[in-house]
């Protein structure tokens, strides 16, 4: 019987999985999808590369954890199939657990701050917010998430029990109730604002969430609050959607739209000069035209 073909190598990168590129803390290694496989590459040498292999499907989604020991990686299935994730310990390069539960695909994954729990987000045939505990691989609790497509989650930066999810029509802020184990959301108060939100990040001492719609603009979320205090960008949106945020070293907010445009926008708001009583809309500092554009966190 002949024996199996092994990958030696891989050239390109297409970019089609959202969040799909992650460097690592340690500065060199860049992590990423190919079909149902995992590449994992020196980013100054294009020939050390690793792989992960172990989904039967498309990698839908990955998520590293804060320390970037652990890697979680979901991937999509046939229709009334549950959909695996896997949880790899990147120091060993081994597949630690594989996790069961929600259907068709994984749309989201994020580790909590200290690494103990691992979020996963079903995909519009699923639509199911699924707590995980990493150190046994088992389902904490879960809930129903809004009746429309969600499509991001994060945790908090300093607060383990809490995240944030968005998506199409709908802003919400999550609770894990561990005495009563459960989850309770909040609905974030948004006005009249009917958005589809497309991307997410909380800044690093979890005062405000920023959120990118398909229209271009970004939501700053007062997150004690649950409510809008300010939008952005001050002149014009960003054409084709906002795909990709990220806070800086120095907390701005790195933005990335469709059309290629990477630009860095003000956290700070200023009072409107024709009324001090309102805000002026968050402004953007500097931007750059690109061909192609990936954030990577």
């Amino acid at each position: 019987m002949a024996s199996p073909l092994n990958l030696q190598s891989c050239i390109g990168f297409q970019g089609q999985t959202e969040n799909g590129l992650i460097l690592h803390p340690d500065g060199r290694t860049m992590i990423y999808p190919l079909g149902s496989t995992i590449v994992l590459r020196d980013k100054k040498d294009a020939k050390a590369q690793e792989f992960l292999q172990g989904h039967t499907d498309r990698v839908s989604c990955l998520a590293l954890s804060p320390t970037g020991r652990y890697l979680a990686s979901g991937q999509i299935t046939y229709m009334g199939f549950t959909a695996d994730i896997i949880i790899w310990d990147l120091e060993t390069r081994y597949l630690v657990y594989r996790l069961q539960l929600q259907k068709v695909k994984i749309q989201a994954l994020a580790f909590s701050p200290d690494e103990s729990m691992l979020a996963s987000l079903g995909g519009q045939d699923d639509n199911s917010l699924v707590l995980w505990d990493v150190a046994t691989g088992e389902a904490i609790c879960g809930s129903p998430t809004h009746s429309d497509f969600v499509l991001c989650c994060r945790f908090f930066n300093t607060q383990v029990d809490k995240l944030v999810t968005a998506g199409n029509y709908n802003l919400q802020i999550w609770t894990y109730d561990r005495a009563n184990n459960k989850l309770r959301t909040e609905d974030v108060k948004l006005g009249n604002l009917q958005r589809q939100f497309r991307s997410l990040v909380i800044d690093s001492q979890d005062q405000f969430a920023y959120v990118g719609s398909t229209s271009g603009d970004v939501m700053q979320v007062s997150l004690d609050h649950a409510i809008l205090r300010n939008t952005g960008p001050e002149k014009r949106p960003l054409q084709l959607s906002v795909t990709a945020a990220a806070e800086t070293p120095a907390g701005t907010i790195l933005l990335g739209s469709g059309d290629g445009t990477v630009a860095v926008l003000s956290p700070e708001s200023e009072p409107s000069p024709v009324n001090p009583k309102q805000l002026k809309k968050l402004a953007i500092l500097t931007t750059t035209d690109a061909a192609c554009v990936q954030l990577v966190q």
